[in-house]
């Protein structure tokens, strides 16, 4: 189950060539939700041995939340075009910073999956 997502994303990392893409496509919101996603690629698939365990399906999540941004700004944007090998070197080197920004970023959205399996547990989401 580990190697879920780093396979789910292994295309996408290893496809680290731009293409030509207009600069207009790749803005700054775009290269920030890759480096979300690259960042959590890289924390499943590399954990720190101080880093804690981390549930791999919400990082799934979680990665489909930073890949759907991307696909709802800029439907024509191929992720391969998006993701270079200079953004993938800066992820390795900057990832605990990176991570930690997305996880910050992306509260909302784990609050959100948290009430979503309280409901599905069959309680209320506000605890009555």
């Amino acid at each position: 189950m580990r190697r879920t997502l780093p396979l789910m994303i292994a295309a996408v990392m290893s496809a680290a060539v731009t293409t030509g893409v207009s600069a207009q496509t790749i803005n700054d919101q775009n290269r920030a939700d890759a480096i979300c996603l690259l960042a959590i690629a890289d924390r499943v698939d590399r954990p720190a041995a101080d880093e804690p365990p981390i549930d791999e399906q919400g990082m799934q999540i979680l990665a489909g939340y930073f890949a759907g941004r991307i696909e709802g700004r800029s439907p024509s944007l191929a992720l391969d075009d998006l993701i270079t090998a200079d953004l993938l070197r800066f992820v390795q080197a900057n990832r605990a910073t990176e991570y930690g920004r997305c996880m910050d970023e992306a509260q909302s959205i784990v609050e959100v999956m948290g009430k979503l399996a309280t409901i599905s547990h069959g309680e209320s989401p506000d605890g009555n």
